[in-house]
């Protein structure tokens, strides 16, 4: 089924416009995907937990040079840490005019003025009505020296009706291991838990298509069982877990002119069902050449913090 481009434009939750058969195919291919692109990441993840496990200072039976000796962990890599923090975050806000704007070409009073009122108002937007984003960056900064890189996704929230800038850990961004940029990369998935009762609040809403999900399962990543594993955490026995949703940043070719346009899509892991569909873009992103779309300049919700690159050259 083919969406003409001044739907795709229009249309809030293009989900709704979709026949079942292609949702259903998109939502499986989707989770095939993400899947696909967590197996390319397995050694990374692995070495990944075992820097969270050092920084936690988890506590392991050591049988060496007899069993149940002495283990006893200096917390180094923790220290390490906080150190790193303790001075990126005033290096990088070092007071409340967080953002700021340089101006580009011949300067004018006017040109002076105007770049003030945006590095005000932006940085109000930062500090006062994004009420999480100073605690969510403290989190990347300790974060960042210990796996590698971190992630700050910026969008608007609906709900809320105000930009909102969250801290994304690196376990739950999922891109292909050998892709160069968040730029060129084919798709990048954000993996999150929403509780039953949210999901059921965004259907009714209508921010998601109300279809039934069927019981949630747990998919419980390399990251995930180290980390409950050092928290003493015991997943919960109720059938009633949160569940998985991956919010898939990638290109599809709705309107068949064959060219892929960049869309968001939201997908409930356990059931593949589709429950959202937005376009990755704004309409002046369009360009035109021969009556034909020829490019199209997708928005970036993700914003990489890196401490060094990958010396084998993985995105990570």
């Amino acid at each position: 089924m083919a969406i003409d481009l001044n739907t795709i434009l229009d249309t809030t939750n293009l989900a709704e416009v979709l026949d079942d058969d292609e949702l259903a195919s998109i939502g499986q291919q989707a989770v095939q995907d993400f899947e696909q692109d967590v197996a390319s990441r397995g050694q990374w993840e692995e070495k990944m937990a075992s820097a969270m496990d050092l920084a936690l200072q988890v506590a392991e039976t050591k049988d060496f040079p007899w069993p149940n000796a002495s283990n006893v962990k200096f917390p180094l890599i923790t220290i390490a840490a906080l150190q790193f923090s303790a001075r990126a975050y005033p290096a990088l806000i070092s007071d409340t005019n967080v953002v700021k704007v340089r101006i580009y070409g011949q300067s004018s009073p006017e040109k002076t003025e105007r770049a003030r009122r945006v590095q005000e108002h932006m940085s109000y937007q930062l500090y006062e009505e994004d009420e999480e984003w100073e605690e969510e960056m403290d989190r990347l900064l300790i974060t960042v020296p210990i796996v590698g890189c971190s992630f700050k996704k910026t969008y608007f929230d609906a709900a809320l009706k105000r930009n909102r800038s969250v801290h994304v850990l690196a376990s739950d961004f999922v891109v292909d291991y050998w892709t160069k940029s968040l730029s060129t990369c084919g798709r990048a998935t954000h993996r999150y838990w929403l509780r039953p009762n949210i999901v059921v609040e965004h259907q009714r809403s209508g921010f998601y298509r109300d279809v039934p999900l069927g019981e949630a399962q747990r998919h419980t990543s390399i990251a995930q069982q180290h980390k409950d594993q050092s928290q003493g955490l015991v997943p919960p026995t109720t059938q009633k877990v949160d569940r998985e949703i991956l919010e898939q940043h990638g290109y599809l070719d709705l309107d068949d002119d064959g060219y892929e346009e960049p869309y968001i899509v939201t997908v409930d892991r356990s059931s593949a069902k589709v429950l959202r569909i937005v376009k990755r873009f704004e309409p002046e992103a369009v360009q035109i050449t021969n009556d034909r779309v020829s490019r199209i300049v997708a928005n970036e919700h993700f914003t990489k913090y890196g401490f060094i690159p990958s010396p084998d050259g993985g995105f990570y």
